[in-house]
This record gives C-alpha cells, sequence and structure tokens, in this order.
C-alpha cells in the first residue's frame, strides 16, 4: 500500500471514529444525561477530534492551492468563505447558532432556531431567499456553488480530491435524492409556518437528518465511491433549488432568442 492509499485510509477511520464519537453524544442527550461528566468527556473528545479534522482539511486545500494555480482563485474563496462562517465567526463569539448566515433554508432549519439571534435569523432568509437566488442568475450555478460554499464546495475540493471513483454510481439516488430532500425541507418550513410549536421536533428530525445525509452518507460513503461533489449531486437541497434557477435562467434567454 503506497503513502497516498495509506492516508485516504487513516483518515476515513479517523472521520468515521469522529463521526462515531458524536453519535454517541447524540445517544447520551437522549439519554436525558445533560452535563454528565460522560457526555462533557464526550463534547470535548468531539470537538477536539473536529478541530484536528479541519486543521487537515484547511491543510489538504492549501496544498492544492499551491499545487493548481489556475483554480486558486475559486479555492482561496471557498476557503475563506469555510474557515469564515464555520470557524472564526461561531467560535469567536462562541454562538454557532451564527452558522445560519453559510447554512440558509433549505439547507438546515438552524435559522429557525430560538437561540439564533432575530438578526441573524432575518439576514440568514435574506441570503436563502434573495442573495443566493439572485447570484444565480446573474452568474450561474458555479457563483454560490464552486466559489462559497461551506459544505459540498469546500469538501469536495479538499477531501473530494484525494479519491478519484469511478463515475455513475448511484443513479438512483441523483435523480431522486435532492428533489426529496427540497421537498422535505418545504415540508418542514410549511409546518413551522403554521404550527410553530414543533420547531423543537422538526429540529431534531432534521439534525439527525443532516447528520445522516450531510455527515456520514457524504465523507464516509459518497466521496470515496461516487466522488467529490457526490453531496452536491446526489443529496443538496439547496443545490436542488439552485438547479432550477439555473433552468428558468435559461428558459428565458431562450425565449428571447428565439423573439429576437
Amino acid at each position: 500500500m503506497n503513502k497516498k492509499n495509506m492516508f485516504r485510509m487513516l483518515l476515513l477511520v479517523f472521520i468515521a471514529a469522529m463521526f462515531l464519537t458524536d453519535i454517541v453524544h447524540m445517544l447520551i442527550g437522549a439519554a436525558d444525561l445533560s452535563g454528565s461528566y460522560h457526555q462533557r468527556a464526550i463534547n470535548v473528545a468531539f470537538r477536539s477530534a473536529f478541530g484536528v479534522f479541519e486543521l487537515i482539511m484547511i491543510g489538504i486545500m492549501i496544498y492544492f492551492i499551491r499545487k493548481y494555480p489556475a483554480r486558486r482563485v475559486r479555492l482561496l474563496s471557498l476557503l475563506f468563505f469555510h474557515v469564515v462562517g464555520v470557524l472564526v465567526i461561531p467560535m469567536g463569539t462562541r454562538n454557532f447558532s451564527l452558522m445560519a448566515l453559510s447554512f440558509p433554508w433549505p439547507q438546515t432549519l438552524l435559522p429557525f432556531d430560538l437561540a439564533t439571534p432575530h438578526p441573524v435569523f432575518i439576514a440568514s432568509l435574506v441570503i436563502g431567499f434573495i442573495v443566493i437566488p439572485l447570484i444565480t442568475v446573474l452568474r450561474g450555478r458555479k457563483a454560490f456553488c464552486g466559489y462559497v460554499c461551506p459544505l459540498g464546495g469546500f469538501y469536495s475540493e479538499s477531501l473530494g480530491r484525494l479519491f478519484n471513483p469511478k463515475p455513475g454510481r448511484l443513479k438512483w439516488l441523483q435523480r431522486f435524492g435532492p428533489p426529496f430532500y427540497y421537498l422535505l425541507m418545504v415540508g418542514a418550513l410549511a409546518v413551522l409556518l403554521v404550527f410553530p410549536r414543533m420547531l423543537d421536533s422538526l429540529r431534531t428530525v432534521h439534525k439527525l437528518f443532516f447528520f445522516a445525509t450531510s455527515q456520514v452518507l457524504y465523507f464516509v460513503v459518497g466521496i470515496p465511491l461516487i466522488g467529490a461533489r457526490s453531496y452536491c449531486t446526489h443529496v443538496c437541497p439547496l443545490g436542488y433549488e439552485i438547479g432550477w434557477f439555473v433552468k428558468i435562467k435559461n428558459r428565458l434567454k431562450n425565449k428571447r432568442r428565439a423573439i429576437g
């Protein structure tokens, strides 16, 4: 086994162990052991592992920035938005609800958390419902997905570049996964608008679903077996929405050409 394969294997084992720690943390929380020694210890272990993981990903991204000058601007942009939105702002303020700015609806329900400050809630809605659609219409799909996205965009250009699986796997998931996830998020939003008291239940369900799809499925299964952009093509509800805006833009262009 060469060094590259060994590194990839060890990295996958580390990621799996990190997620296993998170699962234990969630189970302890569900068992009503909040504040116990075991929960505090698991919480410290997960945060430490996540910190190491992020340092590795940043290191890989810097390596690719130096190696591929043609992609340097895009990679620097992804690195900036990931580090600022996922690490600097939440950890610097010790308020992880601020991640709603980086993960707006329909990607998550985080903006609707009671812990999310009202200005952040409004800003997240503006980003999700106005800013992202606007830059998509003006600059195309790659404007957000290729230069800003702190999840699929960043990790596909760091961890994803270490793997080169055969294309064409799980076509059924690529076809049905994103629209199914998007419909779930639309349904969750509708329920919140009509029954706001169900927020806690919906957030609990969504956290588990987000953990299963955007973390375990993406990092442990998607990237090694499907490809770097597996989350974007097979899961992401925001990417699905962006795709619709691109289709609408193209249809309007075709109509203008037909009229002209």
